[in-house]
């Protein structure tokens, strides 16, 4: 059944950036409703971790850091070389934890979050939403932090670009990150590592195949590449998921995009955490205090404009 007068604020996603909207928007004292398609939040395929930039923000909390990382291994093509810090290069974290966290302090100020509530349609007309369960929920602003494949975003007829990606778990704990690009037994393309509590997820993304002829050639030639490495994949199949990388803008009249709904991670690295944390404080401070928010997300979108 619709919900008389409709909700002032609802965000559909509720990862990081959605999150971050609806804990400044709740803590303005504006009623803000989260909507989450899944049982938990912060269910997402992702290497997690905190760059330096992430880290600038000082948002998350030192609770949820897993590993702090200070050696970082460049593989080009035929050539590597390792940077070593005094400081984290990155942090990876719990992702599930902090995303509770943030859900806990949207609910300590007022806020709502549903959880199983999947949206099924959109109309913009009547600033409407049709959820799977049937419920019907009218919004004064809607904001789409509902990742890569966004509904939100499909509704408004944009365009999309995808990062194609992998990602397997691997239960040996490594001792440092690694990036790889353009291996010649992969082909064009990169491959991460990077290293959790317990475990290190290890991926690939391209726009492309590397030197495959398909993408089960492609994962098989990864394994193969681990395994001569010294290091088992032993997961059946790995996860997959796209990354959204075309950027066409974050406000369309009452409807905002945020974090990856907004293509704003970057093409080059696929980073799209600090992305998410910058645009989604940006326009929950724009809707909860009418603060501007272009000058204060102007470098991430130059990166986007510069191909980035």
């Amino acid at each position: 059944m619709e919900r008389p007068g409709g909700i002032e604020v609802v965000v559909v996603g509720g990862g990081l950036a959605g999150l971050r909207v609806a804990e400044i928007v709740s803590g303005s004292g504006i009623e803000v409703l989260v909507l989450e398609a899944g049982e938990h939040m912060g269910e997402k395929i992702c290497a997690d971790g905190l760059s330096r930039k992430a880290l600038s923000l000082n948002y998350v909390p030192e609770e949820f850091y897993e590993r702090e990382l200070r050696s970082l291994r460049i593989v080009k093509g035929n050539r590597q070389f390792d940077l070593r810090s005094d400081s984290p290069i990155v942090v990876t974290f719990d992702r599930r934890g902090f995303c509770k966290w943030q859900v806990d302090r949207v609910l300590d100020d007022g806020g709502e979050v549903r959880f199983n509530s999947r949206v099924k349609g959109i109309q913009t007309e009547s600033s409407t939403l049709l959820l799977e369960d049937g419920d019907v929920i009218s919004y004064r602003t809607l904001i789409g932090a509902d990742g890569s494949l966004s509904l939100v975003r499909r509704t408004l007829g944009l365009s999309n670009k995808f990062i194609h990606c992998f990602q397997f778990r691997c239960e040996k704990e490594l001792d440092q990150i690694e990036w790889g690009s353009d291996v010649p037994e992969l082909g064009k393309g990169d491959y991460y590592v990077f290293p959790h509590k317990g475990h290190t997820r290890i991926g690939w993304g391209s726009l492309g195949k590397g030197r495959f002829p398909t993408r089960r050639d492609l994962i098989r030639g990864f394994r193969e590449f681990w395994k001569r490495r010294g290091v088992e994949l032993h997961t059946s199949s790995p996860e997959s998921w796209p990354i959204q990388v075309e950027y066409e803008g974050l406000r369309f009249g009452n409807i905002f995009l945020v974090g990856d709904a907004a293509g704003l991670p970057s093409q080059v690295t696929g980073e799209g955490i600090y992305q998410a944390l910058v645009s989604g404080a940006v326009i929950g401070e724009f809707i909860g205090k009418g603060t501007e928010w272009k000058e204060r997300i102007a470098d991430i979108i130059m990166e986007k404009r510069l191909g980035g």
